[in-house]
This record gives C-alpha cells, sequence and structure tokens, in this order.
C-alpha cells in the first residue's frame, strides 16, 4: 500500500469518527470472479485499491457488497437492494464481494434442515447461533449467496407478549429485516418464531415448516 492509499484510509477512517460511522468489523468474501454481477444501481466511489473500496463500504451504513474492476480500478457501491437479486453479464475483470463475516462471526447456512428448535440447535452444535439479519438489503445477499429462498432467524418473542421480539442473547431486538405487510399476524396465536422469506420477515409456529437456518459462528 502506498502513502496516498494509507492517507487516503487515515482521512476516511477520520470522518467515520466525525460523522458517527462507527461501524461494526466487517470481513468480505468475493462471489464473483469476473463475468458476473449482481442486478443493482450501482455509484462509483473514488478509490486506489481494492482495500479501499472495502473501506468505503465498511463507513457507508447498510453496504454489503461492492464491486471492483481489476483493469478500470473502479469501485462501485450499489444502492439499497430492494428485492431478490438477479445476475446480469459483466466484465472478466470485475470483481464482486459480499459480507460474509461481522465482529469475526461468520454467517453460514446450518447443516440441516428442521424446524425453528432443530435448526437452533444445529447452529448451537457448530459453537454458534441462529442469525438474524440486520435488514431486509443483507437478506437479499444471504438469499442469493446460499441459494435459499426461506431461512430461520434467531429472532423470537415470549407466549405472553406480542410486542416484544429477542435476539438469540435474550436482549430486544433493535436492527431486524422489514415485516412482510400483514406480519407479525399470530395466526392462532402461537406464532412466537420467525423465519426470513424473500428478504421479509414473517412470524411462524416453530414446526411451521422444515428449512435451513443461518447461524453466525
Amino acid at each position: 500500500m502506498g502513502w496516498r492509499e494509507l492517507l487516503w484510509l487515515l482521512l476516511l477512517m477520520q470522518k467515520r469518527n466525525t460523522f458517527g460511522y462507527d461501524r461494526v468489523s466487517l470481513t468480505f468474501m468475493r462471489i464473483y470472479d469476473g463475468g458476473t454481477k449482481i442486478n443493482a444501481s450501482y455509484t462509483s466511489r473514488q478509490a486506489f485499491s481494492r482495500a479501499c473500496c472495502t473501506a468505503i463500504c465498511q463507513s457507508i451504513p447498510g453496504c454489503w457488497l461492492f464491486t471492483w474492476d481489476t483493469a478500470t480500478v473502479e469501485c462501485s457501491i450499489p444502492t439499497t437492494l430492494q428485492s431478490v437479486i438477479t445476475t446480469a453479464t459483466a466484465s472478466p475483470t470485475l470483481q464482486s464481494y459480499y459480507v460474509s463475516s461481522i465482529n469475526g462471526k461468520t454467517i453460514n447456512k446450518s447443516l440441516m434442515q428442521g424446524s425453528w428448535h432443530q435448526v437452533k440447535t444445529s447452529c448451537e452444535l457448530l459453537q454458534g447461533s441462529l442469525y438474524l439479519p440486520p435488514d431486509s438489503s443483507y437478506s437479499f445477499v444471504l438469499h442469493h449467496v446460499f441459494g435459499i429462498g426461506k431461512f430461520w432467524t434467531g429472532m423470537y418473542r415470549e407466549a405472553s407478549v406480542e410486542s416484544l421480539w429477542y435476539s438469540m442473547d435474550g436482549h430486544f431486538v433493535s436492527q431486524r429485516p422489514d415485516w412482510m405487510p400483514g406480519q407479525p399476524n399470530n395466526h392462532m396465536g402461537s406464532q412466537y418464531y420467525t423465519m426470513v422469506v424473500d428478504g421479509y420477515l414473517y412470524d411462524m409456529h416453530y414446526d411451521a415448516d422444515t428449512i435451513y437456518g443461518l447461524c453466525e459462528i
């Protein structure tokens, strides 16, 4: 890394601190090595290297993926994803990266399909826990990466209180994907658990479906 890149990164970090962009630590993994890209509206950003492009995405709340062109050294950040992801043909030099790990915990598909409780146990056997994406944009990315249209999430409520939802560590949920219109509806009075379907949350009975979950490990 040259002195210009180092100075640029230091200025970016100072901007993040000044404007309160103190985000969690993110790790990116390559999803496409060229020839294919995710359909979205992209904004080009000035960057001197892929490392700088990574730092730009890290500094933008809600940025879950970026592209880096190894030939044109162009960094592109998509606008907020609002629908199920499709792909398009791209330059063979255009690489695409997505957030694969947050605060040192990698997001993976559970090893088995099952009810909410079965998938929860499956994650715990891997020394992890059921994962809840912080927004619908990241849910769309995870649907695409793991090739699943729906998955159990790490959000639940107690039977006695319909309006309070908890994460797997027992705290009130502050960030989550958007609810599907009409949800939560507590159908038949026993929907205490959640799944994400095509990017949006549904409340469900624990054994309503036999599907994968996402684990953070």
